[in-house]
């Protein structure tokens, strides 16, 4: 497994024309399913060309062409604030308890209790989510002690408690097949060039009965309804190389070799709150809410969050 360094780190992103000499050639096939049918549907730069190609098949949409490793690596030394020692640029949700809640509410009900619970949290910068989950999860009698371990580049871990520890590997660490009871991969799929490949590999490091969970960008729907009322959206290119909504995750985990139970598919959880950004929390909500009602049609909800259950 592998992907560019900090890419965990919640920040604004910055837009970065790419030249020739920084990209890779095109990918003939989908990154998430191999399929070799895929429609351009959005200009990502121009001179030379990139665009956002989706599968025909599982609907993931890739750029066409890939920024070359070490683009990325100088992409993401400009791409984070200097100070790093708060706390807020280094976690994927900024509202830790609330988004440990938000997992735990999801995995509690099907887990059955272990002694030394394995969280694995990938691209989860400090591990603050995964310590807050461990936490939670000890508290309500599923697991005893618990076992953390941060795939990232950010070197300072959240603080550990007596049964709680962590440990941080760089991404590309190799594990053994049935390793982690949990496996966290938020806001992080979609930086990440190889992305199908790394959700093939923590499908098959997950435990038989362990639980997996993603959340990433749905933006493409959102895209097109801009440009009916004559806006550009923003795709974050090349910080975001992926956009993946509900058939493109749904079709992985359908056809995953570890076998894979789907356990929730649906708009991924509002990240801002209303005490902060009153008005963009607000606007996430409404641009949610139809979904509920019409959950075949309607594709403007910004985002999607998965939790699969490795069958046993």
């Amino acid at each position: 497994m592998s992907g560019a360094k900090n890419i965990s780190q919640k920040v604004n992103h910055f837009r970065l024309k790419l030249d020739e000499d920084e990209l890779l050639p095109e990918n003939k096939t989908c990154f998430f399913c191999g399929h070799t049918e895929r429609n351009p549907v959005f200009v990502l730069q121009d001179k030379p060309l990139i665009r956002l190609l989706e599968c025909t098949r599982c609907r993931a949409a890739s750029a066409s062409r890939m920024p070359r490793e070490e683009t990325l690596a100088r992409y993401y030394r400009d791409y984070y604030p200097k100070d790093e020692t708060k706390k807020n640029i280094r976690v994927t949700f900024k509202q830790v308890g609330r988004f440990s809640n938000h997992l735990y509410k999801l995995i509690a009900p099907g887990f059955s209790q272990v002694e030394n619970l394995q969280i694995l949290d990938y691209g989860g910068g400090d591990g603050s989510v995964a310590a807050s989950l461990a936490g939670k999860m000890i508290a309500g009698g599923l697991a005893k002690n618990a076992t953390i371990t941060v795939v990232d580049y950010v070197e300072e871990l959240t603080a550990a408690t007596g049964s709680i520890s962590l440990k941080r590997v760089d991404p590309g660490t190799p594990f053994p097949e049935n390793t982690f009871h949990i496996i966290i991969a938020s806001a992080i799929i979609e930086h990440i060039p190889e992305g199908g490949d790394v959700v093939r590999s923590l499908f098959s490091i997950l435990k038989p009965g362990g639980f997996f969970y993603a959340r990433t960008p749905w933006a493409l729907p959102m895209a097109g309804f801009s440009r009916l009322l004559g806006k550009k959206w923003n795709f974050f290119f090349p910080a975001h190389v992926h956009d993946l909504g509900k058939t493109c995750w749904e079709y992985s985990a359908k056809n995953a070799a570890a076998g894979m139970t789907i356990i929730r598919s649906k708009p991924s959880i509002v990240e801002s709150s209303f005490k902060t950004r009153f008005l963009v929390t607000t606007a996430a909500y409404l641009f949610k809410a139809p979904w509920y009602l019409f959950p075949g049609t309607y594709k403007l909800v910004g985002g999607w969050e998965i939790v699969l259950r490795k069958n046993t």
